[in-house]
């Protein structure tokens, strides 16, 4: 049997029983509905207090809106100097890789020229070379023709010796030029 809400006429240590019961039955948060209809003031105030918490829910959805589209205003503006910042630094990095190109071209035109420089002087020096061992050759052989055009008839014999021992080594060098040609 559940106990009514109706009073009766109970003891007092009944009634405490009886509360003891109802509270133990209830949940913390239930709400025990009168019989009776609200007043007209409790339901105005119940108006009142929906209508100022529809009002703050709209305030509240009007704050959220204007948050949020800060932080969309906020996250296109982060975007869009992000992708600035990103289009500086590819700029940047174009440049120096442009920068680096030219100067591995330069680098390496400098290295070209250098080397042609340097074969130029080689031809040079060669040049030098076969001018100053032509000028021997060609002094070796007026040497030659002077010493094979001596008259050692006259020669005494020391000296007569010494010039046919001449004569016959530039014969011999000369066969053995003759002979590799």
């Amino acid at each position: 049997m559940s106990p009514s809400l109706t009073p009766t006429r109970c003891s007092d240590a009944t009634v405490d029983s009886v509360f003891d019961i109802e509270a133990d039955q209830m949940l913390e948060n239930e709400v025990i509905e009168p019989d009776r209809p609200i007043g007209r003031k409790a339901e105005k105030g119940k108006r009142k207090a929906q209508g100022r918490q529809t009002e703050g829910n709209f305030q509240l959805k009007k704050m959220k809106y204007t948050l949020l589209k800060e932080s969309r205003a906020q996250e296109k503006e982060f975007y869009r100097l992000k992708a600035e910042k990103m289009e500086y630094e590819n700029e940047t990095e174009a440049k120096k890789l442009h920068l680096e190109d030219e100067r591995l071209r330069l680098e390496a035109e400098k290295m070209s020229l250098d080397r042609e420089k340097e074969l130029s002087k080689i031809r040079q020096e060669n040049e030098r070379l076969r001018l100053e061992a032509e000028k021997v050759e060609i002094a070796k052989k007026k040497s030659d023709q002077r010493i094979m055009m001596m008259d050692v008839s006259v020669m005494p014999e020391m000296q007569r010796l010494y010039f046919q021992q001449l004569q016959r080594e530039i014969m011999a060098r000369r066969i053995r030029d003759a002979d590799l040609d």
